[in-house]
């Protein structure tokens, strides 16, 4: 039997992280949980790294950006996938690229569409994982 995929859910609304952590957890996806960017930087340093990273974009103490400019300095972060997650997405779509993660999901999010975003970077991740082995 195949181990859940593994989240971390960084944003700083707490109401948000409950309820998407619970849905998720519902989905079997193991999820854990960061209030900013700094806190997750933090919890990368000393806890096993998940398969994939949700992050919300506006956040205080360290927003989207600045945790993905930060998590260059670390190469073990390097290849986690990143799903941005953002009000101010649906108003400016946003290519990946220029936001420097894999994927972007707009708020309010659609489960079913975050769904298929976070298989498939778990699905190259996993992939990745193989390849190196």
């Amino acid at each position: 039997m195949a181990q859940p995929a593994s989240l971390l859910l960084i944003d700083d609304d707490q109401d948000l992280r409950d309820s998407l952590g619970d849905a998720l957890e519902g989905l079997d996806f193991k999820v854990t949980y960061a209030a900013n960017g700094q806190e997750a930087l933090e919890r990368l340093s000393t806890e096993e790294l998940p398969d994939v990273i949700l992050l919300d974009l506006l956040m205080p103490v360290m927003n989207g950006w600045q945790f993905c400019d930060e998590r260059k300095k670390h190469t073990r972060l390097v290849g986690i996938p990143i799903i941005a997650m953002s009000a101010a997405v649906s108003k400016n779509p946003w290519s990946p690229y220029y936001l420097d993660v894999d994927d972007y999901i707009a708020k309010p999010i659609d489960l079913d569409d975050l769904m298929a975003k976070i298989s498939a970077c778990a699905q190259h991740r996993v992939e990745a994982r193989r390849a190196r082995r």
